[in-house]
């Protein structure tokens, strides 16, 4: 028996069965994955590029919280402290902007960014410079207000957490439901940009649906909190390693970290988004007849 190692371009293949069923869960989105590996690449680098400007905003309102902590370390005052206090300081600005354009997103970059990564997880063609762009200038006006109000809302919600915790009970309690709110706060995000960049809706109708779907599949809102707070948090205990690993975890942020964070958020959600499409579809269907 002769063993052909080496494949015959001369006979037919085997070809892709137009019936054979498609990959659904895990499997479809990191075969989905690395079929769009080097354009997520790129789409990484422009988004990241995109964000600047709102990420150095974010930065600077950080320093509140930062501040903040920083005072209640006790790292404030006398000159042998100055270095530590500058660099907790900074280190704590870095990962609220980082898990602020992770988790809530940056207005319309993120717009523009969902709308790339939606059509991949519909399996639907999308060309990345101009379709990120013009999604960034429709949803501009809208994508900053809701920037804005999250930019607030992350002072709010900091300072509320702060003031009911140092209370004494039973008020103390009441952080605990503070807590859960920057919670649902941010699962809403989960749906918020797709169905910016899908449905044309007021800001109120907009919050409202997000609101709806994030509560109505919190398993899939649970789901995809926990991959990107663990993801996150492994970036930042190899981080904390010696040597070059700081560069190396600042290379992967700057160019995959997003796209594969974005890609987990819009990968589940237009699977949601589709099944309530469908199910409205037939329901108008049934009002028709």
């Amino acid at each position: 028996m002769a063993f052909n190692f080496f494949p015959s371009y001369n006979k037919a293949g085997k070809g892709v069965d137009k019936n054979e069923p498609k990959k659904r869960g895990f499997f479809a989105f990191f075969e989905l994955m690395g079929r769009k590996f080097w354009k997520m690449i790129t789409l990484n680098l422009l988004y990241v590029l995109f964000c600047l400007p709102f990420l150095a905003v974010v930065f600077v309102a950080a320093g509140f919280i930062s501040s903040s902590v920083v005072n209640m370390w006790g790292l404030s005052g006398g000159a042998e402290n100055a270095a530590a206090a500058a660099l907790i300081d900074l280190y704590i600005r870095f990962i609220i902007s980082f898990m602020f354009m992770m988790f809530w997103g940056m207005g319309p970059a993120t717009a523009g960014f969902s709308y790339i990564l939606r059509n991949y997880a519909r399996e639907e063609h999308a060309w990345l410079w101009s379709d990120f762009w013009q999604n960034f200038k429709s949803n501009f006006v809208q994508g900053i207000v809701v920037w804005i109000i999250d930019v607030v809302m992350m002072v709010v919600l900091y300072t509320a957490f702060m003031y009911y915790g140092n209370m004494p009970a039973p008020m103390s309690v009441l952080r605990y439901l503070v807590f859960l709110l920057i919670i649902a706060y941010t699962f809403i995000h989960f749906y918020i940009y797709q169905m910016m960049v899908t449905f044309k809706m007021t800001l109120r109708e907009l919050y409202k649906n997000s609101l709806i779907f994030a509560v109505g599949n919190f398993p899939c809102s649970l789901r995809i909190f926990v991959i990107l707070l663990v993801t996150f948090a492994a970036l930042l205990t190899v981080a904390a390693l010696p040597g070059p690993a700081l560069f190396a975890v600042m290379a992967i942020l700057v160019c995959i970290a997003y796209s594969f964070w974005g890609f987990v958020v819009n990968f589940n959600v237009e699977h949601k988004l589709h099944e309530y499409t469908l199910m409205s579809d037939a329901e108008l269907k049934k009002e028709e007849k």
